[in-house]
């Protein structure tokens, strides 16, 4: 049987804030945490500053990184996927903001609950090298204060992929739980493509570094693929440190044939 193991990481951003907990310290545990996962696809929120070069480093040879910031000029924060090379080739790549004006970078929806974050996503056209099967792989992250925003965002990814060709694997932090009308809706919306919550009996995910409880699950695979397998990534921390504030979260795809 042909799978694609799916990784959504949430790193959390890199700042001396975090103490103990900084990215400096945290970073071969996530190195450490990559290499045993060995997923195939891979979607990162929260990449900031230093850690885009040193993901290229960790992931070198293996995989491509692809992504930007989410500011005017395309720095700051931001959401890279990864692809194994060696299981596909990419066909296509996209970068586009949550806002009426996806192709103006920075862009938001202005008129809105939205934080002043703005906010993106970034997209793969893949074709699986063992069966031939084309992937549209995006990965996001929704504001995390506006639920009327989060609606907006969710619902113009669920339009995209209603325009992309392939199977669809989407990931990231939707900063709503799984009972939120935010995730109502988009479940909602995605329905017709038989997308589904591949993380849905994963449970908790976002812990603040062991200080939330019970843990917040806003963390998501969502695919029209099914899922032999879903989990959250343990996180016992080794002298104080943890990977990071969330639950990397993995799910095994099964992929079977050239449709689509």
């Amino acid at each position: 049987m042909n799978t694609v193991k799916v990784m959504s990481f949430n790193l959390r951003t890199a700042t001396p804030e975090d103490g103990i907990n900084c990215m400096e310290n945290r970073a071969p545990r996530v190195q450490e945490v990559l290499h045993r996962e060995a997923p195939d696809l891979i979607g990162f929120q929260e990449t900031i500053g230093w850690v885009w070069s040193w993901l290229e480093e960790t992931l070198a040879g293996d995989y491509q990184v692809i992504g930007c910031g989410r500011n005017a000029d395309c720095s700051g924060e931001g959401v890279p996927v990864a692809f194994r090379k060696s299981r596909f080739q990419m066909l296509g790549s996209d970068c586009f903001w949550l806002s009426d004006t996806p192709y103006v970078p920075g862009s938001r929806y202005e008129h809105s609950d939205q934080s002043k974050c703005p906010r993106m996503a970034v997209s793969l056209l893949l074709r699986d090298r063992e069966s031939g099967a084309m992937i549209t792989f995006v990965n996001t992250h929704t504001d995390h204060v506006g639920a009327t925003v989060r609606k907006l965002e969710l619902r113009q990814v669920s339009e995209y992929l209603a325009q992309r060709p392939g199977y669809k694997i989407v990931t990231g932090d939707m900063n709503a739980q799984p009972d939120s009308e935010e995730i109502a809706c988009f479940s909602e919306c995605v329905k017709p493509m038989n997308i589904t919550d591949c993380t849905s009996l994963v449970g908790g995910t976002f812990h603040g570094y062991g200080h939330e409880e019970p843990y917040w699950k806003i963390d998501y695979i969502f695919s029209d693929l099914p899922a032999a397998e879903s989990r959250a990534v343990p996180d016992t921390p080794v002298d104080g440190v943890y990977y990071s504030d969330h639950l990397a979260v993995c799910s095994v795809l099964q992929l079977n044939d050239k449709s689509n």
